[in-house]
C-alpha cells in the first residue's frame, strides 16, 4: 500500500514469499533476507561479537556505532522524525584508576557500558568510543524526552555503586544532547553539538545532563 510501492528482486510485490537471498527494496531501503538454521545463526552471531562488539562492554564498535547512526538519521529524515545523540563521559575514573588499579577502572566501565546499554537497546544503540567515553541515539525523542532520558543515565550511574571483591564505589557521569534536526543534520554535526553540550555539563559541576 506505500506509494513507492515494495519490490522483492526487482518485482514490485504486494504479497510474496521470500527466499533465502531474496533482496527487498522499499523506497531507499534495502534489505536481503537470509533464511539461516541454528549453526549458522550461531556462526553469524559470533562473527557479530567478535567484528562488531566491544569486548570489554558489550556494545557496537565505533565504526558500527557510525554506520548505524547515519541510518538512523536518513530514516529520520525521510519520516520525519526527531532523533537525539547523546554524548557521556564518566566523573572521575582517573581516580578510580590511581586509586584501586586498572582492573577496577575496566570493571566500572564494563558495568557502566551495560547500564547505558540497557537503557538503549528498544529504539536506539550505545557505544563506548574512548576509554570512560560513552555515546548513544535515541530515535523519536523530542527535548523534554532526551533530557529525561539523560537524567535516567545519571541516575543509573549515581544510585548503584559499582563492586568488585571488597571495593565499594559511587561514581557519577555527565552528559551531553543535541536533537536531529534541530541542533544539527548530519552525524558529525549532531556529534560536535553533543559534545559541546557535554563540555558544558562538565562546566557546571558534572553529574548533570546538558544540551
Amino acid at each position: 500500500g506505500s506509494t513507492n510501492g515494495t519490490f522483492v528482486n526487482g518485482r514490485r510485490v504486494d504479497r510474496v514469499e521470500l527466499r533465502d537471498g531474496d533482496r527487498l527494496q522499499a523506497g531507499s531501503i534495502v534489505l536481503k533476507f537470509r533464511l539461516l538454521d541454528a549453526l549458522e545463526l550461531e556462526s553469524a552471531e559470533r562473527v557479530d561479537r567478535n567484528l562488531f562488539r566491544d569486548a570489554l562492554t558489550g556494545l557496537v564498535v565505533e565504526r558500527r556505532f557510525k554506520a548505524d547512526l547515519d541510518l538512523a538519521l536518513r530514516i529520520a529524515e525521510a519520516e520525519g522524525r526527531t532523533l537525539a545523540l547523546f554524548n557521556m563521559d564518566l566523573d572521575g575514573l582517573k581516580g578510580v584508576n590511581d586509586c584501586h588499579g586498572h582492573a577496577m577502572g575496566a570493571a566500572v566501565i564494563a558495568e557502566t557500558g551495560r547500564r547505558i546499554g540497557a537503557l538503549f537497546s528498544e529504539r536506539g544503540q550505545a557505544c563506548r568510543y574512548g576509554g570512560d567515553e560513552f555515546i548513544a541515539y535515541l530515535e523519536g525523542a523530542d527535548a523534554a524526552a532526551a533530557l529525561a532520558r539523560g537524567e535516567e543515565i545519571c541516575r543509573a550511574i549515581r544510585d548503584r555503586p559499582f563492586e568488585r571483591g571488597d571495593v565499594s564505589l559511587s561514581l557519577t557521569i555527565s552528559v551531553g544532547v543535541s536533537l536531529f534536526p534541530e541542533d544539527a543534520l548530519g552525524s558529525e554535526a549532531l556529534r560536535a553539538a553533543s559534545d559541546a553540550a557535554l563540555y558544558r555539563a562538565k562546566a557546571a559541576g558534572r553529574n548533570g545532563v546538558s544540551r
